[in-house]
């Protein structure tokens, strides 16, 4: 490979060909969207499975997870797809907060909340913060009493 120093810099020193292409390439690694790695769905059901008094159970094709028997999330595994139930607020919250990885049920499910999960896209944070929301706005009020460790202003 041929050395190419040309590209002068500002403090006079000549730059090779191979300097330049590596610090760029050191440079998009840093990026935060180059180390983003998926949320797979084992992830995904240990995250829910952490919750207080969560079961799992199966609904229809895809695994559903409860707290005192009320659905507040399903996981399409296939679909690498979690949905998730939200007041109307924080549906539009998550949904703005999340880059296009969040977004409402495609149809009347959606005016009532449930908002899909694209698990490819999501962010670890932003998911685990999503299913405390769901599993809080879900469960009873004498069991979130129960656990002020996932409290959430606003939500009564």
């Amino acid at each position: 490979m041929r050395k190419v120093e040309q590209n002068e810099g500002n403090d006079g020193k000549s730059c090779e060909f191979w300097q330049i292409f590596v610090w760029r390439i050191c440079k998009s690694a840093l990026r935060k969207e180059f180390f983003h790695t998926m949320i797979t769905p084992e992830t995904f059901r240990q995250l829910a499975l952490a919750l207080p008094e969560t079961d799992e159970a199966p609904h229809f094709e895809n695994r559903a997870f409860r707290v005192k028997k009320k659905i507040f999330a399903t996981l399409n595994a296939a679909a690498n797809r979690a949905t998730l139930k939200f007041s109307l607020e924080n549906q539009d919250v998550f949904t703005v907060a999340s880059n296009g990885a969040i977004f409402p049920v495609p149809n009347k499910w959606g005016h009532h909340g449930w908002t899909h999960i694209d698990l490819e896209r999501a962010e670890l944070e932003l998911c685990r913060d999503a299913l405390q929301t769901a599993w809080w706005e879900v469960a009873p009020k004498a069991l979130r009493a129960k656990h002020p460790e996932i409290e959430f202003e606003g939500i009564e």
